[in-house]
């Protein structure tokens, strides 16, 4: 639809939507004691129809079929299972294989607490989780399985207690592995809900409350655990990793899946199925937005977003959810084991069945946080995909590609040595690029760039990115590029990154930026020593491609395809990232080959006319031929 893929700049749309996303710091909680929540809708109060029930993380990873009758081959011993499972995780960032992380907790109140007695501290029961993710594009056949898969594991309960997410129910799956041992064969079953919820009562993971006394995280435990292990028989596999800060983090952040899925869903909710479907893409499209570019929240919406979710976001927030949403908290009291003694600590298990006097509250305006939380249910390897198809489609037609001029303040620095020749320079320049009318917002690019024998050094970044009249303070990397110094002029070339260096550097809108050329009058050599600072006046040109206009087409046409039966990826069910991340790539894909296509069709009529225009001038220095014969 064509009215869905013009971006819209107009000053009230844009302060609507920021003002709609602000208010959320990144990586924090608000929390909220019981008394406090008047008219606060509790999570239960929220429930959605579920959909069926289809494979658990844990499903997918050790089964071969459908769960019933499924054939699962669970490794053991539970090394071989962490081993099987970080074969998904990939690389970090730094390219180093991921791990799961690891806590142990020799005196549990799990449901397995009194299966070690009296060796609690030579059997600890450990807790897994994995909170990281491939990094790079690797493996479409790799799970995502980052703050969704968490196992508990009693050796000698020979049992795992699984809660593993299940994406097209939109919740965790709570599961039992019976047997689980060298001689047995085990076997996976649901538990009983009730069972779990009435400590689980956020439907999910938990976790005791920092600083973890009854985990190795203190120094007594820990102590006590080393010392149980010196026994020869013991083959027990564990060292403590002292990851339970880490395993904490993954439980705090699964815990607001189920507020992203509510607002997703019901925030979007409409009498007109294709009105909620709309909604939902608008609110996909800035999802991607945000993890595409770096602190995007919503400042340049496009049509899409500004028509089809702010008004409806905003009506259905102050129907449901007047006064915010309160969620059940992952903590649990922390009580240090050793002081209480074993038998009086296992008894405090019943505890965990009273109400939680902590949740964790989302208030009204705040939506960025929902948008921030969805993304990160969006596998890094996806978004990566997405951006260099983008990137492609963009580069194949050649459209949407700017070029704009700025100017800039530029601080040489060298460090003297010996030599003055070019490619032996040494030392940083400093850069501060400015553009005004250039684009459609203002644009500042301030940064240090370090030189190492005459080439720009790739650890080097661009920092404080103003744009619009706000800092973002976006970090840009780069792949390094090499001064030249010629011709009375001193340039170079950088193809910019994200802080990572994985995705495309971005603006705040979106728009995508292909290289930075930096050059100034005068060369290295102009003076005598070069030691110290010398100032200068240069230019700085940006190459900026419009791709995020690539990527609303391709989110309209999937909103506006299939409608039967909630068909459609944006329909009211639970967000279903690879679901809808598949069908948008093949969507990219067919834009992209029809891109391919008309390039080429382009390219033949080009050549059809280059190749007619050679025939009339070789015929019309034909007769000029005969002319001068005559």
């Amino acid at each position: 639809m064509k009215h869905l893929l013009k971006l819209a700049t107009g000053t009230t749309a844009i302060r609507a939507l920021t003002i709609f996303l602000a208010g959320f710091s990144f990586g924090s909680s608000v929390i909220a004691w019981a008394s406090d929540s008047n008219n606060i809708s509790p999570i239960s109060d929220t429930a959605l129809p579920e959909d069926n029930p289809s494979l658990s993380k844990f499903d997918q990873l050790f089964s071969s079929s459908t769960r019933n009758g499924a054939r699962y081959e669970i490794p053991f011993p539970f090394s071989n299972l962490i081993r099987e499972i970080e074969q998904h995780l990939g690389d970090s960032i730094n390219d180093d294989p991921n791990e799961v992380k690891l806590a142990l907790f020799p005196l549990s109140r799990c449901v397995n607490r009194y299966a070690a007695s009296p060796d609690f501290f030579k059997y600890p029961r450990v807790v897994l989780a994995v909170d990281s993710e491939q990094m790079n594009i690797g493996s479409q056949r790799n799970l995502f399985l980052k703050d969704q898969l968490f196992i508990g594991y009693q050796p000698q309960a020979q049992t795992l207690e699984v809660i593993s997410y299940n994406n097209t129910a939109g919740r965790f799956d709570f599961q039992q592995v019976s047997d689980y041992s060298q001689t047995g064969q085990p076997k996976v079953h649901d538990a009983e809900p009730q069972d779990c919820v009435s400590c689980h009562q956020n439907h999910g993971p938990i976790f005791p409350k920092a600083y973890w006394y009854e985990t190795e995280y203190n120094p007594k435990i820990f102590d006590a655990i080393v010392e149980a292990q010196d026994d020869a028989e013991q083959n027990h596999p564990f060292v403590s990793r002292h990851q339970v800060s880490a395993v904490n983090g993954a439980v705090n952040r699964a815990n607001a899946i189920s507020l992203y899925q509510t607002v997703w869903q019901k925030g979007c909710q409409s009498d007109d199925p294709l009105n909620g479907v709309l909604c939902r893409a608008a609110m996909f499209e800035t999802v991607m937005l945000d993890q595409l570019a770096e602190d995007y929240r919503g400042q340049v919406p496009s049509t899409q977003v500004s028509r089809n979710l702010i008004d409806p976001m905003r009506k259905n927030i102050a129907r449901f959810w007047p006064a915010g949403i309160e969620l059940p908290s992952s903590i649990v009291p922390s009580e240090n084991p050793l002081i209480k003694g074993a038998p009086m600590y296992l008894e405090t298990a019943s505890q965990l069945k009273q109400p939680r006097k902590e949740t964790v509250r989302w208030r009204p305006n705040d939506l960025y946080r929902v948008v921030k939380g969805l993304g990160g249910l969006i596998a890094n390897s996806d978004i990566l995909r997405i951006d260099q198809t983008l990137d492609r489609i963009t580069s194949n037609n050649g459209t949407g590609v700017e070029s704009r001029t700025g100017s800039c303040r530029i601080r040489i620095h060298r460090i003297p040595n010996e030599s003055l020749d070019d490619n032996q320079f040494n030392g940083d320049v400093g850069i501060d690029c400015h553009w005004k009318e250039e684009l459609s917002g203002e644009l500042n690019l301030l940064g240090d760039l370090y030189i190492d024998q005459g080439k720009v050094r790739r650890q080097s970044g661009l920092n404080n990115v103003m744009f619009g009249g706000r800092d973002f303070l976006i970090k840009f990397t780069h792949e390094g590029g090499k001064l030249d110094s010629s011709n009375g002029e001193t340039r170079f070339k950088l193809n910019l990154l994200d802080s990572n260096g994985k995705l495309r550097a971005r603006l705040p809108n979106g728009s995508t930026i292909d290289s930075l050329l930096i050059h100034w009058n005068g060369l290295l050599t102009d003076t005598e020593s070069w030691s110290g600072i010398t100032n200068a006046i240069g230019k700085a040109t940006l190459k900026i491609r419009s791709n995020p206009r690539v990527l609303e087409k391709a989110i309209a046409e999937l909103a506006n395809s299939d409608h039967s039966e909630g068909a459609n990826v944006f329909a009211m069910k639970p967000f279903s990232a690879r679901k809808i991340v598949t069908a948008l790539m093949d969507t990219l894909e067919k834009i992209e080959t029809q891109s391919l296509q008309r390039h080429l069709e382009l390219s033949q009529d080009l050549s059809s006319k280059q190749s007619g225009f050679a025939s009339i001038n070789h015929s019309t220095s034909k007769r000029h031929s005969i002319y001068l014969i005559k």
